[in-house]
């Protein structure tokens, strides 16, 4: 065979197989092409959507941590590549960690009780000019019972001593649901017709939380009634003869949690000093 044909069939042969080895590594991505729009968009990448925004529970104490989550629907982009942002309304506490599981511990001198709710804004950053996605979660109550039980227990052991506080608004955070009630309420009524108080001063001797008594556990297992039980001093003046009394004992305020705050239900006095006798 002569020379060149035999040259010009090796090139031939060479061509078709750098064609061919092109051709393989195409099919098997060798080389990187611009990502393909998913099922059913419009545009090169589908638009993400936020499908929840969860809270780990609907009520905590103060100071306690409540877990925080979002899901996004967006079709071939891993979570962690976009941008999220958590906000809280009204404002306060402190977050931990960031994207899209994060934490917050709910303040512990704020007013309670309260109720939260958290904001989520998701957002795309590789996307010019795209509108960051916005969602948020269930509302998230905030109680402290021992804050709660002494604002209720002082108010009304401040409230009995005032002569311009009517029974029924000494009563007023007394939960309807307690017998309590209507007992503390003839209580007043009873005393206010034999005495007048001039003042009174107490002191908180103990606070006990407990599931061990009857109907005191909560659906989540926590402690939904407390006992306060302070050391109080009552100066009085009977109103038959204007005879002044001192009179020293204990003040036992038991409270339940319910319809998302907490309430006075009993107040017992047991006095460790006996008046005078009229």
């Amino acid at each position: 065979m002569h020379p060149s044909v035999s040259a010009a069939r090796r090139i031939a042969v060479g061509a078709a197989a750098a064609a061919a080895t092109m051709m393989v590594i195409a099919q098997c991505g060798g080389t990187r092409s611009a990502p393909t729009a998913p099922s059913g968009s419009t545009g090169p990448q589908a638009a993400p959507s936020i499908t929840s925004v969860t809270i780990g529970r609907t009520q905590i104490e103060a100071g306690v941590i409540v877990d925080v989550e979002t899901a996004v629907d967006y079709a071939g982009v891993p979570p962690d590549q976009l941008l999220y942002s958590w906000a809280v309304q009204p404002s306060g506490g402190t977050w931990i960690g960031d994207g899209p599981r994060v934490q917050w511990r709910a303040p512990t001198t704020d007013p309670v009780p309260a109720t939260y709710t958290f904001t989520v804004t998701v957002a795309r950053p590789w996307v010019p000019n795209s509108v960051p996605l916005v969602a948020s979660s269930p509302a998230l109550r905030v109680n402290d019972a021992r804050r709660e039980m002494i604002g209720n227990s002082e108010s009304f052991l401040g409230d009995f001593s005032s002569s311009s506080a009517s029974p029924d608004f000494c009563v007023r955070n007394f939960a309807d649901s307690c017998s309590g009630k209507r007992t503390a309420l003839d209580e007043i009524t009873a005393h206010r017709a034999t005495y007048s108080v001039v003042s009174v001063k107490y002191q908180l001797d103990s606070y006990l939380r407990s599931v061990g008594w009857a109907n005191c556990t909560a659906p989540e297992g926590w402690a939904r009634c407390a006992l306060l039980v302070y050391d109080v001093e009552w100066v009085r003046t009977r109103r038959a003869d204007g005879v002044e009394e001192r009179v020293r004992g204990t003040e036992s305020l038991r409270g339940i949690y319910e319809g998302d705050r907490w309430w006075l239900c009993e107040a017992r006095f047991s006095p460790t000093t006996a008046p005078p006798s009229p």
